[in-house]
C-alpha cells in the first residue's frame, strides 16, 4: 500500500469529522441554518391552541408527542408581518437552548420544505452588508452564493418567557 492510499481514509474520517450535519429551514424570505442537533423534528402544519390576549408572534400551542410547545413566527418576533402561506407551511419543533428549563422545545413556521446539508465553517463566507433582526445571530454565504441567517434560538426562548411571566 503506498503512502496515499494510507493516507486517504484519514483524510476521509477527518473531513467527516470536521462537517457538522446542518439543517435550511425556509422563512418567509429567508433561509435560517441551523445545526441537525438543534432541530427536533420537523411536523406537519397543525393549527395551534392560541390563547386570549397573546402577542401577535406567539401563535400558540401545538401538541408534539404528548407535550404542549409553543409556536411563534419567527418573522413577526423579528417585527415583520405574518408571512402569507406557501402552501406548504410545516412546523420546526428545537430544542431548548438552556434559557428556561420550563421551555424544553420551541417551534417556529416554517414555509416549506427544510434541506440537510453538511457544512464546515469554511463553507460559510461572512457577509459584512447584512442587516440582522434580533432573533438572528449571524448571517452567511454557503459556497453556492445562497445567504443564510443563524437564527438566535435562545430569543425565541427568552421572548417566550418574558410573554410567560406577563400573563
Amino acid at each position: 500500500m503506498s503512502n496515499a492510499e494510507a493516507a486517504a481514509p484519514a483524510n476521509s474520517l477527518t473531513r467527516r469529522a470536521n462537517d457538522v450535519p446542518a439543517m435550511l429551514l425556509p422563512v418567509a424570505d429567508k433561509l435560517l441554518l441551523l445545526p441537525g442537533v438543534s432541530v427536533a423534528e420537523i411536523v406537519n402544519y397543525s393549527y395551534p391552541d392560541c390563547p386570549d390576549n397573546a402577542p401577535e408572534w406567539f401563535l400558540g400551542y401545538i401538541n408534539w408527542r404528548k407535550l404542549s410547545v409553543p409556536l411563534v413566527s419567527f418573522e413577526m418576533l423579528n417585527g415583520q408581518g405574518m408571512p402569507r402561506s406557501s402552501g406548504s407551511r410545516r412546523i420546526a419543533v428545537l430544542n431548548n437552548t438552556g434559557v428556561s428549563d420550563g421551555i424544553p422545545f420551541i417551534a417556529i413556521l416554517i414555509q416549506g420544505i427544510p434541506r440537510l446539508l453538511r457544512i464546515t465553517d469554511r463553507d460559510l463566507g461572512d457577509v459584512t452588508d447584512a442587516v440582522l433582526a434580533p432573533a438572528e445571530q449571524l448571517a452567511a454565504n454557503l459556497p453556492g452564493g445562497e445567504t443564510v441567517f443563524i437564527p438566535d434560538v435562545s430569543a425565541l426562548e427568552r421572548a417566550f418567557a418574558d410573554y410567560l411571566k406577563n400573563c
